[in-house]
């Protein structure tokens, strides 16, 4: 079974301008900070302490107007509309599903609540810097995730099966590159 570190496509032409914790500092939800600063070993869910908000894409060249249909945002995934329809079902054991408008549009951050442990086997530790040099899913661990997170890894980044590239190649699905080199956090 295939795993890809999921990052933004390269191509991508902007980025998504809203900063979760500012937005809970200035409402002073001590809730959602808790909840937030313990997300990687607590994964409690924010849908009872969410409050819609919005944010806005920041283009890079003002004559682009070419925005993703899903896009890597933190540990979350950013959905248009037409990618939540998609990809709703299959994702749904995985992830919360938490309402945002973006640029007045409706949309969904997707907060990825699974894990999928790592073959101790394979995965492998650098003994001197502590730094993972190979990661590893277990594949007798599959429970039908289309996407998930390492805890080894530390929580920061998505991971995708095979499944979901497939959706997004064949609903043409645009703004996600599927890297199989899973420790490779830069775009390359």
């Amino acid at each position: 079974m295939h795993h890809y570190l999921l990052k933004n496509a390269q191509q991508a032409d902007c980025h998504l301008e809203f900063d979760l914790y500012q937005r809970a500092f200035e409402k002073q939800d001590l809730a959602l900070l808790r909840r937030l600063r313990h997300q990687a070993q607590d994964p409690q869910p924010l849908a009872d302490v969410w409050e819609a908000g919005s944010a806005r894409w920041v283009m890079r060249d003002s004559s682009s107007t070419q925005r993703p249909d899903l896009a890597v945002w933190g540990a979350f995934l950013l959905l248009n509309s037409r990618a939540e329809q998609l990809v709703r079902a299959q994702l749904a054991a995985d992830v919360e599903f938490l309402p945002l408008k973006v640029d007045g549009e409706p949309a969904t951050l997707a907060r990825v609540l699974s894990f999928w442990r790592e073959d101790p086997s394979q995965t492998q530790v650098c003994p001197r810097t502590g730094e993972l040099t190979r990661l590893v899913f277990d594949p007798q661990d599959a429970r039908g995730q289309w996407v998930f997170k390492s805890q080894i890894e530390g929580c920061l980044h998505l991971y995708a099966t095979q499944a979901l590239k497939d959706l997004c190649q064949s609903e043409g699905l645009q703004g996600l590159a599927f890297d199989p080199h899973c420790l490779n956090f830069f775009i390359t």
